[in-house]
């Protein structure tokens, strides 16, 4: 579902060729669709590449349990480095869709690490 006419189609490459990205299902991205705070930590997470020494938690958050599997990991170094804000102390919203405003800031966090 993406196409070398596609204005983003340089972007995704870059991303799957770094393993940033991995597409929503086989053969698709869905570059119109939104994405949610799980996968944008993902992406974030695969763009710092940190190296953990232990497994960080999301003990304490209230909704934990809907953390997708692939997420908690990234959710929660993102979490830890503070580079989602907005959300009540104890809630992740794990599947909320991120709009570009609040995108901006949590992608500039990096720059802080």
């Amino acid at each position: 579902d993406v196409s070398a006419e596609d204005p983003w189609a340089g972007a995704v490459a870059w991303a799957v060729e770094r393993g940033i990205v991995s597409g929503t299902a086989e053969g698709a991205f869905s570059p119109q669709s939104p994405v949610s705070r799980s996968q944008l930590a993902a992406f974030l997470y695969r763009l710092a590449a940190p190296e953990e020494a232990e497994e960080p938690s999301l003990a304490g958050y209230r909704d934990e349990d809907q953390v997708p599997a692939y997420a908690r990991r990234p959710l929660a170094w993102v979490l830890e480095n503070r580079l989602f804000a907005g959300m009540v102390a104890d809630i992740i919203h794990p599947e909320l869709p991120v709009s570009r405003g609040p995108a901006g800031p949590d992608a500039g966090g990096l720059c802080r690490l």
